[in-house]
């Protein structure tokens, strides 16, 4: 388990390097697409991690439980961004 909890903190560094480095090109170059695909996945690697630390006891489900409604929110509006931006790309 602590492979798998490094090898996701390392996703969620790597989508917040990618993030801030997409956010600076937004203006040149058409990046939206690029910007919810790693808020999705940094999102998605940030929940897992709170997770498996609930799993090692690391963490108390009671601690996290709204941070992971949060991450679940943000989660879900991104890719319903992400959709309508394909959809616009699609027309």
């Amino acid at each position: 388990m602590s492979i798998l909890l490094m090898a996701l903190r390392s996703i969620f560094i790597i989508a917040v390097i990618l993030y801030f480095y997409y956010f600076s090109k937004r203006k040149n170059h058409q990046v939206t697409l690029y910007l919810w695909t790693i808020i999705i996945v940094g999102m998605a690697s940030g929940l897992f991690i709170q997770l498996i630390e609930v799993y090692q006891r690391t963490a108390q489900w009671s601690s996290i439980q709204f941070s992971i409604f949060f991450y679940l929110v943000i989660i879900v509006y991104s890719i319903w961004k992400l959709i309508s931006e394909f959809k616009k790309r699609g027309q």
